[in-house]
């Protein structure tokens, strides 16, 4: 017997221990670590943060999957989106869908008293069981409407150099903010809720001419721990990785300028690898094609039920934003 439930402080660790000892397969294996709370880790993904649970009859976690919502912007517009992600199995109950259908009656419980139409999720395109699973249409289960890709590279960050552009500061908040792209499902940003956790003023790079990203680093919630990826030239070990967030430029030389500048600050702050995110639909995407790294390609969705239906056909030909430092 399976119950569901809502996770509270209480079971932080066993939700950590479900995510270390049950890492993802593929060209790498990789293990996400949430050290030393999962729930701070959480929520980074939103102003709202619920984990659902099954429970076994004697009380253990079999598996979680989270629901998020955040301020983001829609169709040019204000809004909230959520987010559903974290999604995660003992290895010992996998395979078993049964119990699906009652997640998603809870999960559509609390959507009825929350407050977003449409929800973003990421898939890892290869991960075809749960694609054709999810996209089937089946009674109970909410729409996966597919809305892009999102290419994702993890670039080296090569040798410490000397830094060429501005660093931000408490006085240039604002400015960032201001800055920050408003295509849908992008975050909404304030100065109050910019720095977020692990975020400070001074990890914004500012190249004088409109452009801004930010090197995130996460290590001290979020661990990556590579398994296996001798396939792809990975250590084993935790990557020391940052994320490469809040990117945004007026055009195409800028964006370039700012990769590399944020590649010199990470070098400088002993991070090996930077990761970048950008939809397939986005008009810089091709720039990722000039890195050598790792890239591998996600399915974006929007998922919901029949209140959300028409925004989310509407996004299908929406440019997008999503920050992979979120997800």
């Amino acid at each position: 017997m399976i119950t569901l439930d809502l996770a509270g402080a209480k079971d932080d660790e066993a939700l950590r221990r479900l995510l270390r000892d049950n890492p993802l397969p593929g060209r790498v294996t990789l293990a996400y670590h949430r050290e030393p709370s999962f729930f701070r880790a959480a929520a980074l993904e939103g102003d709202v943060h619920q984990t659902l649970v099954g429970r076994t009859a004697e009380g253990g976690i079999m598996g979680l999957g989270t629901r998020s919502e955040r301020p983001a912007w829609l169709l040019g517009q204000p809004a909230r989106v959520g987010y559903l992600g974290g999604l995660r199995v003992d290895a010992r109950y996998r395979g078993q869908h049964g119990m699906l259908p009652q997640a998603w009656r809870y999960l559509h419980q609390l959507h009825q008293a929350g407050t977003c139409p449409v929800y973003l999720t990421t898939i890892v395109a290869d991960n075809r069981p749960a694609r054709r699973l999810l996209e089937a249409g089946l009674p109970g289960f909410p729409r996966y409407r597919v809305l892009d890709t999102l290419v994702t590279l993890v670039v080296g960050t090569g040798e410490p150099e000397a830094a060429r552009m501005d660093r931000g500061s408490t006085h240039s908040v604002a400015d960032i903010v201001r800055l920050q792209p408003t295509d849908s499902l992008a975050p909404r940003w304030t100065a109050e809720t910019l720095l977020a956790d692990g975020l400070a003023p001074q990890d914004f790079i500012l190249d004088g001419s409109g452009g801004c990203t930010a090197v995130w680093d996460q290590r001290h919630l979020k661990q990556h721990v590579v398994l296996e990826g001798s396939a792809v030239g990975l250590p084993a070990g935790p990557l020391a990785l940052a994320f490469l967030s809040h990117l945004s430029s007026p055009h195409e030389t800028g964006v370039m300028a700012l990769i590399h500048e944020a590649r010199r600050e990470a070098a400088n702050r002993g991070i090996r690898y930077l990761c970048l995110g950008l939809p397939g639909r986005h008009r810089y995407r091709t720039l990722l094609n000039r890195f050598s790294g790792l890239t591998y390609e996600s399915i974006i969705y929007a998922v919901h039920w029949e209140d959300g239906a028409e925004l989310a056909a509407r996004l299908q030909s929406q440019p997008l934003h999503v920050e992979v430092a979120l997800l």
